[in-house]
C-alpha cells in the first residue's frame, strides 16, 4: 500500500493558512467598524449586533480549522510512523 503524506500535508497548511486570513480580515473588519460602535441608531447597533454574531462563528471555525491542522498532522506522523516499518 503506497500513502502519500506530502499532499495532505500541504493541504493541511494552506487550511491553517486561510484561517489566518480569515483572523486578519475579521480584525480589519473590526478597526473599520469601530467607529460606528458609538452611533446610537437602533438600524446601525443592530446591524452590529449581527456582525458580531457571525464574528464569534468565524473565530470558532478559526480555532476549528487550527485543531484540525494539529490532529491531520498527528494522523500523518502516525501513518509515517506504521509505514517505515
Amino acid at each position: 500500500m503506497q500513502i502519500t503524506t506530502e499532499e495532505l500535508r500541504e493541504a493541511a497548511q494552506q487550511l491553517l493558512a486561510r484561517a489566518s486570513d480569515l483572523r486578519a480580515a475579521l480584525a480589519q473588519i473590526d478597526n473599520v467598524l469601530a467607529p460606528a460602535r458609538s452611533l446610537n441608531d437602533p438600524v446601525v447597533v443592530k446591524n452590529i449586533q449581527q456582525w458580531d454574531t457571525l464574528k464569534t462563528n468565524f473565530y470558532q471555525m478559526i480555532a476549528d480549522a487550527e485543531s484540525a491542522y494539529k490532529i491531520i498532522h498527528k494522523v500523518l506522523d502516525s501513518v509515517d510512523g506504521v509505514m517505515m516499518m
